[in-house]
């Protein structure tokens, strides 16, 4: 590409436009917007350093992103019937989303659930002890799927793990052979969820880090943690808000493990790198977001000196923003999700959960879980 013609303010911002983030943006760009720009070095190739192009060499000609989406809603057996059907239309893992008050480790007869009893239920299903998780996860192939442990708080983390791996040794499935992810991220829970009954962060952190180190001797496949971005988005946080608070949680995590002097950078960064991440009204930024991402991922990571490509290469859950659909003309939704599913897929995501078109409304309805699952396939 040839230098760009120098008619007079060519090259200036355009006060008029910028990202919905507020960065400027220039009317038309050229190579001399990037002096010094390196391809090979800043760019690379797919599934090489800086993983700017993508996590793996092949991406999805390779291995399809992941239809991985929140499910789960009403009493126990409403929520476990509802993920058999997500998983009959093609589904390919599946996030068991619980409570509030499993989240906040109250039993379903505590006065603070009583309060709001005509609530429980509303947003996931209360599981509040082993024998819950036993009718939860029913039948399902747990050892099978890919399974996202759907805690929030970081008190739910060892909670989850602990019920998940009884669960799997009831069954005779090796905990070292499964792929799951946990949520429980210490710091989001202080942006996006609160309530007087929450941890200090800093016990949320210890709690975290010590499944992190747990996961690493006896679940090596397990993602622990997964810091969450889209929630920190949800909540009113720009595009890079969302990366530098994801960034944040990565570098507490990892210096309150190598603290502890019992792992090396190697051994557990891997186990910290999956993500998720939002896409929402501004396509080209979003995209560009997950690629950003993951270079800062990778120079973060070659600054604690780590060098294992599983640590060095992020992985990224999109999560198509719930807070830009309305509950006016519920159907338009569907577009929305097509082009903010499409800006996750340019931007190189492992798996991405698709909102339901009457989310606005109602907890989603099958017609519309169906919807959002074809809405990935097609």
């Amino acid at each position: 590409m040839g230098k760009g013609p120098k008619a007079e303010g060519s090259p200036k911002s355009n006060p008029r436009f910028e990202t919905i983030s507020g960065i400027p943006l220039k009317e038309i760009y050229w190579p001399e917007d990037r002096p010094g720009f390196d391809p090979e070095k800043d760019l690379g190739h797919p599934g090489r350093p800086p993983y700017v192009r993508g996590a793996y060499p092949g991406m999805y000609r390779d291995q399809p992103w992941r239809i991985f989406m929140l499910t789960g809603a009403g009493s126990i057996d409403d929520a476990r019937d509802r993920v058999a059907y997500a998983l009959s239309q093609g589904e390919t893992g599946f996030l068991a989303e619980t409570d509030m008050s499993t989240w906040l480790m109250l039993d379903v007869d505590h006065p603070e659930v009583m309060k709001r009893k005509q609530d429980v239920g509303w947003y996931g299903a209360p599981v509040t002890s082993l024998n819950d998780y036993r009718d939860y996860w029913g039948g399902l192939p747990i050892g099978e799927l890919y399974c996202h442990l759907g805690a929030v708080l970081p008190q739910m983390t060892p909670y989850f793990m602990s019920c998940f791996f009884a669960l799997l040794e009831e069954r005779g499935i090796p905990i070292d052979k499964v792929n799951s992810t946990g949520q429980g991220d210490f710091f989001i829970t202080y942006i996006s969820i609160l309530h007087p009954l929450l941890i200090p962060p800093q016990a949320g952190l210890k709690l975290n880090c010590d499944g992190v180190e747990y996961a690493v001797r006896a679940a090596p496949r397990l993602t622990p943690v997964s810091i969450a971005g889209n929630n920190i988005r949800e909540c009113g946080a720009n595009a890079f808000q969302e990366m530098a608070a994801i960034l944040s949680c990565a570098v507490a995590y990892i210096e309150e493990i190598l603290g502890r002097g019992r792992l090396k950078i190697d051994e557990f960064a891997g186990a910290l790198g999956g993500v998720n991440l939002s896409t929402g009204r501004d396509f080209f930024e979003d995209i560009a977001k997950f690629r950003a991402m993951r270079k800062m991922w990778y120079e973060l990571l070659k600054r604690y000196k780590a060098e294992d490509p599983r640590s060095l290469r992020l992985r990224i859950h999109g999560l198509p923003l719930g807070s830009i659909y309305t509950f006016q003309q519920p159907l338009n939704n569907i577009v929305r999700a097509a082009y903010t599913v499409l800006a996750a897929i340019l931007g190189g995501a492992q798996s991405i959960g698709t909102p339901s078109f009457d989310e606005a409304i109602c907890t989603p309805t099958k017609l519309a879980h169906t919807t959002a699952s074809r809405t990935q396939q097609i």
